[in-house]
């Protein structure tokens, strides 16, 4: 079955945390021996797991990079990961995406290919099923091999732990977020929970007053509204995604080199707006794309961008009023730096040519 874990934990001035892990089992097949643990001292392990994740993926995204170029990307990461708060909400909350981050830099410090780059796929798509086309990225027999084999050997190993009923259950959990949709949580940073605060609009005045003072009824509206939600919501990232994929086959009409970094970075901050669900932590995967800049040595656009999602990554609670009030205002800046990145912000073969030598150097 698919397990959970439900940890409660103190935190400042007397408020509750609540760590709250649903995974997919094969994984927790490798977390097993971490039940032994106390609770006090696993919260410790796996904070500090968490942390040295991230800035690991940093310093690798910096080592794929030449020489001249990694100090400026590793001030701008240190400058990104301090002064938002996307590293600090994936620490509290106890998330995977460092871990995540970490193995998508693994992937493009090994350009895509061996056998460290499928198992660090594998990672990405053990911890978040929908991060899956990431995985398509890989190159090389080695690569896709490494990938097959460990889903293998961990799909049957959970299987033959846990009973034949696993992924029943586990494909049931998903379909259970499937249809309590609602996209409207205040924490939603897509464009999605626009498209859900504005389905409110259509409600009458009362309604609308009494879901701003109650929440458990402005959930249930949620539920009566999400298919309302989820067609309009679909619909208008089908258009954003159709104007991206139009403008990639533009480019490829024109010869122009679409590298896996560019379409892994572009892909990265594309799907910060285009998610169904965009948490602040999500904004870890930012680095891929500064890193990117950082190598095509577009230093301006690179400081630019950090620049721009440090103000994406700002507290949700303490901001100013209308960067957390207005729903869906900060998915504009991942929206305009992935309009960007199709005009402006295309590879330049020599400086992709000159980075490799460097670093192979």
């Amino acid at each position: 079955m698919t397990r959970k874990m439900q940890f409660p934990l103190s935190g400042p001035e007397g408020s509750t945390w609540i760590m709250y892990t649903r995974m997919f089992t094969p994984l927790l097949l490798l977390l097993e021996q971490l039940r032994a643990v106390p609770y006090r001292s696993f919260r410790l392990l796996w904070y500090l797991i968490g942390f040295a994740a991230v800035w690991s993926g940093m310093l690798l995204l910096g080592l794929s990079l030449g020489i001249e170029k990694r100090f400026p990307f590793v001030l701008l990461g240190t400058l990104f990961l301090t002064l938002s708060s996307v590293l600090r909400d994936s620490l509290y909350w106890g998330q995977v995406s460092g871990w995540i981050l970490l193995a998508l830099s693994i992937a493009v410090f090994r350009r895509y290919r061996g056998v460290l780059s499928g198992i660090a796929s594998s990672v990405v798509l053990l911890l978040k099923v929908g991060f899956m086309p990431f995985v398509f990225f890989l190159r090389g027999t080695r690569a896709w091999t490494a990938l097959a084999s460990i889903l293998f050997v961990l799909a049957l190993s959970a299987m033959l732990v846990y009973g034949p009923g696993i992924y029943s259950d586990w494909t049931g959990s998903m379909g259970l977020i499937g249809r309590t949709w609602n996209a409207g949580l205040s924490n939603n940073l897509s464009f999605s929970q626009a498209v859900s605060s504005a389905s409110m609009l259509l409600a009458p005045p009362f309604d609308r007053q009494r879901a701003g003072e109650d929440h458990d009824y402005r959930l249930q509206i949620a539920v009566e509204r999400r298919e309302t939600v989820r067609l309009a919501s679909c619909s208008v990232n089908a258009v954003l995604l159709s104007s991206i994929i139009a403008g990639l086959v533009r480019l490829r009409r024109k010869r122009t080199p679409l590298t896996r970094d560019f379409l892994m970075s572009l892909s990265l901050m594309a799907s910060l707006a285009f998610l169904p669900f965009v948490w602040l932590h999500y904004g870890l995967s930012a680095l891929v794309p500064v890193r990117y800049l950082a190598g095509q040595d577009r230093k301006y656009a690179a400081c630019a961008m950090t620049v721009s999602m440090i103000c994406w990554g700002l507290p949700l609670d303490p901001s100013p009023g209308p960067w957390t009030a207005i729903p869906g205002i900060r998915a504009l800046i991942p929206l305009s730096w992935t309009a960007w990145m199709l005009t402006a912000g295309i590879p330049d073969r020599g400086h992709e040519a000159g980075s490799r030598a460097e670093t192979a150097g």
